[in-house]
């Protein structure tokens, strides 16, 4: 792989392990990110710091040590984490010690033969598009630079969960008379809840809670299409809730009392009324073009500032870093919060939900049925429509959008249209499609919210015609 080829995406850059994610890249683009990270560095007589993190995926563990020897042969103070880590720790721990910022090996919820490498700036957020382009453009500009010495092993994860535990009544959440199953899904949130949650009346499960760089033979992503031993234990052991994080603990899916998957639109909109409601906290509200429409009501009936950006949390995060957001989510099951970190954190998203039950006396179910009653039955689907273009193109957005954009005046049911990320037509009854293409490979992702799932059905029927019409 050329170190051209090389590009970060929404959230690091991840590659296919041993054919693009090497060693030598690995080297490659630490080497480029300490190059950047010299030239910010004040002149100090102590060295800047530096975090370094990994999740559980196939030599995660190996990668890291490679790049803590980079990171230190730059002359930077190397704080390894002694053991696979969920990123949100390693993103608090870079505010917590102070550090110039951190690397994280992982591919988050990709399939096993891929491989990651995330990095998050001294604010504990992710890097902006400006700066992930001067990783790139710096590649191979210098030599790689090694050593082993000024390498600290630590553990990353006691004073994260610490404070975790004051983010929320832990005692409160401890004291339920419920039952739980929860799924990390192989990845490294193993043990995390467990820890928080034990020494009182909640009755814990684990599943897929081993190291397995194969993930039991799924994604490592909280969605319906992996949780289907999740939903089978909730049934089978008559749990009232059932969470699951991704690969690294960044994002969050769960299932109700009834095995009923709950989407991250569901998840983010009570999070929001229970952060209003029950914890009486005040702020502005962030949401990506794809997220739902509750949200919207919720903002507007408790007067509350609502921002919408493109796909992607590091869009979210940046306006965290410049206002006072009580919350920010994203379709993906990524939720960010205010008095923590600007980054998505699944394991705090189960926390405030267990808070959220334990102060209304509630089932999920419960909650669920009064989030609609009150703002309106929201059903939401995506599909990811592969193109027959070869692996290699890229589909033009500029073009896409112009075309779908000009098909939309035959709809005269569609009321509004944005284009500033793919192309979303909103219609007369509040229901929603959104055309988003990839920009590394040959998908359209089809996004659809209505009242009913005929509705979103439809829409998705509707968004498949309009794509293969571009495409003719």
């Amino acid at each position: 792989m050329l170190a051209t080829e090389i590009k970060f995406g929404t959230d690091g850059w991840r590659g296919i392990i041993a054919r693009d994610f090497t060693f030598n890249n690995v080297r490659l683009v630490t080497q480029s990110i300490c190059d950047y990270l010299s030239k910010l560095a004040t002149r100090n007589s102590q060295p800047a710091t530096v975090l370094v993190g990994y999740d559980c995926r196939f030599l995660s563990r190996e990668y890291a040590a490679a790049v803590s020897e980079v990171l230190s042969g730059n002359g930077f103070k190397v704080l390894l984490s002694a053991q696979a880590v969920p990123t949100p720790a390693v993103s608090y721990n870079v505010v917590n010690k102070k550090a110039a910022g951190a690397i994280i090996i992982t591919a988050s919820h990709n399939p096993y033969e891929f491989n990651g490498l995330k990095f998050k700036t001294w604010q504990g957020a992710s890097a902006n598009p400006e700066v992930t382009r001067l990783f790139e453009q710096s590649l191979q500009q210098a030599p790689i630079r090694q050593a082993q010495g000024n390498i600290k092993k630590i553990d990353l994860k006691k004073s994260y969960l610490k404070h975790l535990a004051k983010m929320v009544d832990i005692n409160k959440i401890r004291r339920q008379k419920i039952s739980l199953v929860i799924d990390p899904l192989f990845g490294a949130g193993q043990g995390c809840l467990e820890e928080l949650l034990a020494g009182g009346a909640l009755k814990l499960n684990s599943i897929n809670s081993v190291n397995d760089p194969l993930f039991g033979g799924i994604h490592p992503e909280p969605i319906a299409a992996n949780l289907g031993p999740l939903i089978s234990a909730v049934r089978h052991k008559k749990a009232d809730l059932g969470i699951a994080l991704d690969g690294d603990a960044d994002r969050i899916g769960l299932v109700d009392s009834q095995g009923v998957f709950v989407n991250s639109h569901q998840i983010f909109s009570l999070l929001l009324l229970h952060l209003i409601k029950n914890k009486r906290k005040k702020g502005a509200v962030v949401k990506t073009i794809s997220g739902t429409c509750l949200i919207e009501r919720i903002c507007r009936k408790y007067s509350l500032k609502l921002s919408e950006t493109p796909i992607g949390f590091k869009y979210i995060g940046d306006i965290m870093l410049q206002e006072k957001v009580l919350i920010g989510g994203e379709e993906s099951g990524g939720i960010g919060f205010s008095g923590h970190i600007p980054e998505r954190d699944g394991i705090l998203s189960a926390l405030y939900m267990l808070e959220m039950m334990a102060m209304t006396g509630q089932s999920l179910v419960s909650l669920k049925k009064e989030l609609f009653a009150e703002f309106g039955l929201s059903c939401y689907d995506r599909i990811d429509l592969k193109l027959g273009h070869t692996q290699h193109h890229h589909i033009d957005k500029k073009e896409f959008s112009r075309q779908i954009t000009g098909f939309t005046s035959s709809l005269p049911e569609v009321q509004g249209v944005k284009d500033y990320d793919g192309v979303k037509m909103i219609f007369a009854d509040a229901s929603w499609l959104l055309l988003r293409p990839s920009g590394t490979e040959p998908v359209v992702r089809i996004y659809a919210e209505a009242d009913n799932q005929a509705k979103v059905k439809k829409l998705i029927d509707l968004g498949r015609k309009l794509v293969y019409k571009v495409r003719t």
